[in-house]
C-alpha cells in the first residue's frame, strides 16, 4: 500500500552516512531496475517523502507529525504507518529506481544536529510500536487514534 522507490545518482541518506563515507560512495549510485523488496511485520524500514507512492487505501499515512523536525518527520511517519499497515494486512514495498536525483548542497553537520533526536528516539519508538495492539473492530481510524494515544503516553 506504500511504495518507496530508490533513486539513482544521489539518494536520500542520513547525515551519519554522509559524514562518514566518501562522496564517491554516496553519489553516482545506480540500482537494479527490477528490485522489489517487501518487509514482514515487525521489520521496519525508514522511508521518506521523496519518490514515495501512497495507494488510496493508505492515504491516511500521508499525515506528517507536527512535533518533529523536518529532517525526521517522514522517518517517524514511516515507522508509524508501517505498524498500522500490518493491522490491515498491508506492507511497505521498496521498488527499483523510478527517479534520478541531483541533490542540493547540504551542511551535513547541521543535518546531523537536526537528526540527533531521531537517532536517540528511534529504538524506543520501535519498541512502543511493537508493544501496541489494536482491535480491527475499531477500524483503521480507531487504530490510528489508539496508536497516537499510545505513543503520547
Amino acid at each position: 500500500l506504500i511504495q518507496q522507490g530508490v533513486v539513482h545518482c544521489d539518494p536520500d541518506l542520513d547525515a551519519i552516512q554522509r559524514l562518514t563515507m566518501s562522496p564517491s560512495h554516496t553519489s553516482d549510485i545506480a540500482f537494479e531496475h527490477n528490485t522489489l523488496l517487501a518487509f514482514p511485520p515487525k521489520s521496519y524500514h525508514p522511508i521518506n517523502s521523496q519518490n514515495t507512492v501512497f495507494l488510496k487505501d493508505a492515504f491516511w499515512a500521508l499525515m506528517l507529525p507536527v512535533s518533529t523536525l523536518w529532517r525526521e518527520d517522514d522517518i517517524f511517519r514511516g515507522y508509524w504507518s508501517q505498524r498500522l499497515l500490518w493491522e490491515i494486512g498491508g506492507s511497505l514495498l521498496i521498488t527499483g529506481p523510478t527517479a534520478y536525483q541531483l541533490r542540493n548542497p547540504h551542511d551535513f553537520f547541521l543535518d546531523y544536529k537536526m537528526e540527533t533526536n531521531m537517532y536517540a528516539r528511534a529504538e524506543d519508538m520501535l519498541l512502543e510500536l511493537n508493544s501496541w495492539s489494536c482491535s480491527l473492530r475499531e477500524g483503521i481510524d480507531g487504530c490510528i487514534t489508539t496508536l497516537i494515544t499510545h505513543l503520547q503516553t
